[in-house]
């Protein structure tokens, strides 16, 4: 959650008057090594800490144009998609886990010659060992061979010559399933990398748009989801969820938007969550939960980038606790319908993935 606040934050800071790249629109190949460890973010993962990890990553990826607004507002990210293979150091329990993720590279710095960005994606991972009560009872991390996958790696780069690139970083690579399937603890990986990039063309040309003046609106949004989560013990049974959400959101600047909302939430698991804390349901009111969130999103071209922070006002399953969180990505299918995939957690926990669909009315204020 604190790698996520820093990452908006950084890029509300992005200046947009960087010099631009000469090669503007042209495609990359890049290959990175990692070399760096598994992180135990809870005492029960040191046991699976054996030796370091190390994998290979490539990725093949696009300057953005600068013929949109967008384009220039963020200094003109690279688009891009990777493919890597990690050993994970423990082949016994973990055994390899493999990702494809889709990508933006958010330069902070960038000239000719240097340039310092931050690379953030979501995918999909493959696990090659999950948890097994019979035989691989000691991977208490992950359930599911099919997982999430989600990136955050700074990274610097300099030119040796017109198409060729070296550079460096460091990387937090995070797997987890939503508690779609237990034990969902997630793995983390954390690495350094150094790697080359080639870029296919040596100059390319861009038509340069013009970023048009702020205008502030609010923005009312509402979306339905529904998804499936397992509860502890591992291998145990399915149950459905469902969220209906409402929020008003005031965009403050062309990246930013800050807002609030109210949350609804259906939870099927609540009876055996009662009963593992020696209680009952006493009538279908158990099944339910209300909260009010606080948020920001960043918004870029047609996706949006999604950060709230809730708590809630009616709760009667013990364990919870009173705080709840979201993070998702948006993108909008049409001038008012968009898709959403969101994750729901309480703190580092994951409850579930809200897999859903909204509506959105957008009105100016003022400039």
């Amino acid at each position: 959650m604190r790698v996520l606040l820093i990452f908006l934050y950084l890029l509300s800071w992005l200046n947009t008057t960087q010099a631009q790249d000469s090669v503007t629109g042209s495609w990359s190949v890049t290959g990175n090594y990692h070399h760096g460890f598994l992180i135990a973010h809870r005492p029960m993962v040191v046991s699976l800490q054996k030796n370091h990890l190390n994998a290979l990553e490539f990725s093949i990826l696009k300057t953005t144009s600068g013929s949109k607004a967008w384009h220039n507002i963020y200094n003109n990210p690279e688009i891009g998609i990777s493919f890597s293979g990690w050993n994970t150091g423990n082949d016994e329990q973990l055994g390899n886990t493999y990702a494809l993720i889709p990508f933006i590279n958010f330069p902070l710095i960038k000239n000719n010659k240097h340039q310092f960005a931050i690379k953030f994606g979501w995918g999909v991972g493959y696990v090659e060992k999950t948890f097994d009560s019979d035989n691989n009872y000691k991977n208490i991390v992950i359930g599911s061979h099919l997982n999430c996958a989600l990136q955050f790696q700074p990274n610097y780069s300099f030119n040796i010559g017109e198409q060729l690139m070296l550079g460096g970083g460091l990387n937090i690579t995070h797997f987890s399933n939503g508690s779609a399937a237990t034990p969902n603890l997630g793995i983390n990986f954390a690495s350094i990398t150094a790697g080359a990039r080639y870029r296919f063309a040596k100059t390319a040309s861009g038509s340069r748009a013009n970023i048009p003046a702020f205008t502030r609106t609010t923005r009312i949004t509402a979306f339905a989801a529904a998804s499936f989560k397992e509860t502890y013990p591992a291998e145990g049974n399915k149950y459905a969820a469902f969220t209906l959400s409402g929020s008003r959101f005031h965009q403050i600047s062309p990246k930013i938007g800050l807002g609030y909302g109210v949350d609804l939430f259906y939870d099927g698991s609540a009876v055996k969550k009662q009963e593992q804390k020696g209680g009952t349901v006493k009538n279908d009111l158990d099944y339910f939960k209300s909260g009010v969130h606080a948020g920001c999103e960043l918004a870029i071209a047609d996706v949006t980038l999604l950060l709230n922070m809730g708590g809630y006002l009616f709760n009667r399953v013990t364990g919870d606790g009173t705080f709840y969180h979201r993070f998702g990505i948006r993108y909008q299918a049409g001038s008012n319908i968009f898709v959403c995939m969101n994750l729901k957690s309480h703190w580092a926990k994951a409850d579930f993935i809200e897999w859903g669909i909204g509506y959105r009315i957008n009105r100016q204020t003022k400039k």
